[in-house]
C-alpha cells in the first residue's frame, strides 16, 4: 500500500515537473521564430513598462544572424549646417524572415581617401518579407563627410551583416 502511494506521488510529481517545463522546452525549440517572439510579447504585456520597450527586448532575445536577401540603396543629403547625412532604403526580399538589424558600411572607392568607413548598425527595425523601410545615418555618425564632387562616384555602401526572426 505504501509503495503504491509513493509510486502515485512520484508519478504525479514527475508529470507536474514535465508539464511545467513544457514552456521552457517549447521556447528553446521555437527560439528565433515569430512564435517565440509573440510569446515573449505576451509575457511582457503585464509588465509596468512601455510596449516598445518590451518589443525591443523581445527582438534582441529572438533575432539571429541570418543571410536574408535584401536590396539596399541610398544617397547623401546635405543638411542645413552643410554636413551630410545618409538616407538609405532596405527591401526585405526573404520569404521567411523578418529583418530586425543590419550593419551598413559606407565606403569610398578612392584609395587615397582611406578605404572603408566604420560601420553603423541599425537595430530595432521590423521589415517583413516583401516590405521596405527607410533609415537615416546622421552626420555625427558618419566619419567621412564627402565633398560635393565626390558624392556620386566615390561612395558606395555594403550591408554585410543582418539579423532576423524566422516566420
Amino acid at each position: 500500500m505504501l509503495y503504491r502511494l509513493f509510486k502515485r506521488f512520484y508519478t504525479i510529481t514527475a508529470c507536474v515537473t514535465v508539464l511545467a517545463g513544457c514552456d521552457a522546452v517549447a521556447d528553446k525549440f521555437n527560439a528565433g521564430t515569430t512564435l517565440a517572439f509573440q510569446k515573449c510579447m505576451d509575457r511582457g504585456k503585464d509588465q509596468p513598462i512601455e510596449r516598445q520597450t518590451v518589443k525591443t527586448f523581445c527582438i534582441a532575445q529572438h533575432q539571429n544572424p541570418s543571410s536574408i536577401e535584401i536590396w539596399a540603396s541610398g544617397k547623401y543629403e546635405k543638411e542645413h549646417n552643410g554636413e551630410y547625412r545618409y538616407i538609405g532604403w532596405l527591401w526585405n526580399k526573404s520569404n521567411d524572415h523578418i529583418l530586425t538589424s543590419v550593419t551598413v558600411i559606407l565606403s569610398k572607392k578612392a584609395p587615397s581617401e582611406g578605404g572603408a568607413i566604420p560601420y553603423t548598425t541599425i537595430e530595432n527595425i521590423w521589415i517583413e518579407p516583401g516590405k521596405s523601410q527607410a533609415y537615416i545615418i546622421d552626420a555625427d555618425r558618419i566619419k567621412f563627410q564627402p565633398n560635393e564632387s565626390s558624392l556620386e562616384e566615390n561612395v558606395g555602401r555594403q550591408v554585410p551583416d543582418q539579423k532576423g526572426i524566422k516566420i
